[in-house]
Parts: C-alpha cells; sequence; structure tokens
C-alpha cells in the first residue's frame, strides 16, 4: 500500500470555545503551512499517490502548489461544508487502499473520521479546540512518519485506541473517541463549554494532561483497577471536587457525587431526557422511552506513532538516500512505471 490520504477540516479551531475561552484561532493561512510541510515530508521519503478530502477552502490543493508532486490530487466527492464530508472522505481512502490516513482537527474531525476509516490506521495532527485524541507534532515528522508507514516499513508503529460505542436498542448508531457526556437542554451551539449543565461524564481518558470535559475525570486522582477502563461520572455535590481545565484558559470547580469504572464491553444507560456531547459537540437528543446505552470498548481506532514510526524507517534504510532510491525504483516497476 503506497497510498497516504489527507483530510483537513477547515473549520476546526474556529468554534465557539475559542471565542468563551482564550484559545487562539488556527486559520487557513498556518493550515496551509502544515499541510506543505507534511506534504514536504512525504514528497522527501517518495511516497508516489496522496489524495486528500476537498473542501471549500481548498487547503490541500494551495498547499501542493509549486511542490511538484507527481499523483498528487483530491478526491472525487461533493463537499456539503460538514462532518459528513470527514466521514465520507476517510471511508473513500479506505476503499482505496491507503496505507494510513493523515487528520489534521481537533477531537470532532478525528472522530468523524474514525468512523469511516474502519482499520486504516490514523495520523491525527492537532488544529481543533479540544485535542485530546489528536498529536502536538511537527509536521514535517508526521509527513515523514506516513510514509514510512506507506512503504510498508511502519506496522510495528501502528496501535490501538479505545472507544465508546453509542447503542440505541442495543444498535450502534454513533461512537465517541474520548468521552459522551449527557447534559440539560435541547440542541443549540454544537460545543459544548457550560459545564453547570452537564450531568454525567464517560470518559476513556483518566489521566492527567488532557483538555476539556475528560479533564474532569483525569485531576481526580482516581487508580483504574486495570489497566484499561474507561471512567464514568456523574456531577453533582455531596462528593469529590476538582479544579478541571475544560477548555483553553478555562479551568472550572467541579463537583463529581458518583464514580464508576467500566471495563471492555461494560454498558451505561443514560438517563433521559437529555442531550448527548461526542467528544464534545452536542449530537444526539434522548427523549423519554428512548433506550440509550454507552459501551466501552477496548479496540477502536488504529493509530500511528510517530516516534516509533520514524526509528523503525532508519532501521529499514529509508533516511539512506541510495537505499530509498532503490525501494522506489521496485515499487514502480510493480506498478508497471
Amino acid at each position: 500500500m503506497s497510498l497516504v490520504g489527507i483530510i483537513a477540516n477547515p473549520a476546526s479551531g474556529k468554534d465557539i470555545r475559542r471565542v468563551v475561552a482564550r484559545g487562539s484561532v488556527v486559520g487557513d493561512h498556518d493550515k496551509i503551512n502544515l499541510l506543505r510541510r507534511i506534504l514536504v515530508g512525504l514528497q522527501a521519503l517518495q511516497v508516489p499517490t496522496i489524495r486528500w478530502m476537498p473542501d471549500l477552502a481548498a487547503l490541500v490543493d494551495r498547499a501542493a502548489a509549486g511542490l511538484g508532486l507527481r499523483d498528487a490530487r483530491a478526491l472525487d466527492l461533493p463537499v456539503r461544508d460538514s462532518p459528513d464530508d470527514t466521514t465520507a472522505a476517510a471511508a473513500a481512502l479506505r476503499e482505496r487502499g491507503a496505507a494510513c490516513i493523515i487528520v489534521l482537527g481537533g477531537d470532532g474531525t478525528c472522530r468523524a473520521a474514525a468512523k469511516g476509516a474502519g482499520t486504516t490506521p490514523l495520523l491525527p495532527i492537532s488544529t481543533g479546540t479540544n485535542n485530546a485524541f489528536p498529536l502536538l507534532v511537527e509536521a514535517t515528522l508526521a509527513g515523514l512518519a506516513a510514509a514510512v508507514v506507506a512503504h510498508g516499513a511502519g506496522a510495528a508503529a501502528i496501535g490501538t485506541q479505545p472507544w465508546l460505542r453509542v447503542l440505541r436498542e442495543g444498535e450502534p448508531i454513533d461512537l465517541a473517541l474520548i468521552d459522551v457526556a449527557s447534559f440539560n437542554g435541547l440542541p443549540g451551539a454544537r460545543a459544548v463549554w457550560q459545564l453547570e449543565r452537564v450531568r454525567e461524564i464517560v470518559t476513556t481518558r483518566h489521566a492527567p494532561g488532557t483538555i476539556g470535559l475528560s479533564a474532569v475525570a483525569g485531576y481526580l486522582g482516581l487508580t483504574p483497577p486495570a489497566p484499561e477502563c474507561a471512567l464514568a461520572l456523574t456531577l453533582g455535590e455531596g462528593g469529590a471536587r476538582v479544579l478541571a481545565p475544560i477548555a483553553p484558559g478555562v479551568i472550572e470547580s467541579v463537583g463529581v457525587c458518583v464514580q464508576r469504572w467500566l471495563r471492555d464491553g461494560d454498558e451505561l444507560r443514560v438517563d433521559a431526557p437529555c442531550v448527548l456531547a461526542l467528544d464534545g459537540e452536542r449530537d444526539l437528543p434522548v427523549r423519554n422511552g428512548m433506550l440509550i446505552t454507552i459501551r466501552y470498548e477496548r479496540l477502536g481506532p488504529r493509530v500511528v506513532d510517530v516516534q516509533r514510526a520514524l526509528e523503525l524507517g532508519v532501521q529499514r534504510g529509508l533516511f539512506d538516500p541510495q537505499r530509498l532510491a532503490r525501494l522506489a525504483d521496485g515499487a514502480d516497476r510493480l506498478r508497471g512505471i
């Protein structure tokens, strides 16, 4: 597999949490610069085929201009300017046999990509508001790491992360990579930042170092009963209190009255009525009489470890120009070029 896919969300890092908090806005110019460095990394290790999600801002097209890439273009997909674009692009890249998909965005963008990617590995780069899932990594290194995977040398750098399935009447209807929160009220702005309305949080992350709703779990200092668990919290008085960074520059004192650990396959029923937020964005109204559960699954999306991929690339000689040229020549002959 020598195809690398790219999904860049033009809307990431621009939602209401950046306005009401103190986060910086990640503009198109910054994203284009990131994308250009990714493409330079892919080009340096001679990835022959690159495809990307089209978008109204033409981010990757603008980044690729003037680089002289050999076989690089946008996918032939409609642009609806919604998260469905990301899911559809990830599915199209999976169907084309992509070695991995580089995703620029926040937790919400990565969630949409994971819904379409299947077992295709993701290499997520943070440009969003809440960034518990994507990586803070130099884009040049991300491009090089994706190239190592495309050359077939990075299998040992691909790991699996957990996720949360949302089920209705026992059938999966959606998923979250980091957290599912239930809150009072009707859907409004998609981003959730008013913590006083949140009733429950279920999260795959419960260690310090995260920001967003999962930070409530991360700063409680709890010890999980097993290495891989999720944590369900009911917010309210009568229990512990914790200072949690729920958004860039926003730290709240939060009361937690009930705590429950979830192991692989455990489910938690959602109390109706409420609205569920998946990875920080309002998404699913739950009405009286609906049977909605959240199931923790240990085996979720596959993700590339950038540092490990680079180490494997060195071991395979991909950073030796002569050996790389021989590998590229052999790959061209296999394709009949």
